[in-house]
């Protein structure tokens, strides 16, 4: 079940991992099982384009259910999420990473995952 409050596109921040991986939009959410019919760990979260967090820990007809917690998040920790992500991919020169708006940091996520 999607939370109405997600403004899409979104990433999914595992836990203590680096590793984000980027959903396009609800429709992406809803029909890939990796994504909302996986059971997530306690500390995953969901990120949307407007800094909104969201909890991935609770199962609803065999779906993720979305609800909002209660942080929000800045560019700036969004930037630094992006650049420990792509550090853990190898790639060199993370620091140059620095969008100016979270929109520019989603931006970049879909780049990667397309590329």
């Amino acid at each position: 079940m999607v939370n109405s409050e997600v403004i899409w596109p979104a990433y999914i921040k595992y836990g203590d991992a680096a590793e984000l991986v980027f959903v396009s939009d609800e429709l992406e959410w809803k029909v890939d099982a990796d994504l909302s019919a996986l059971r997530y760990e306690q500390g995953d979260f969901l990120v949307d384009s407007v800094g909104n967090t969201f909890h991935l820990d609770e199962m609803e007809d065999e779906h993720v259910c979305l609800s909002m917690r209660q942080v929000k998040l800045g560019n700036a920790e969004i930037t630094q999420m992006i650049r420990d992500h792509f550090s853990t991919l190898g790639e060199c020169c993370v620091a140059k990473i620095s969008p100016r708006t979270i929109e520019e940091c989603m931006r970049i996520l879909r780049i990667d995952k397309e590329s």
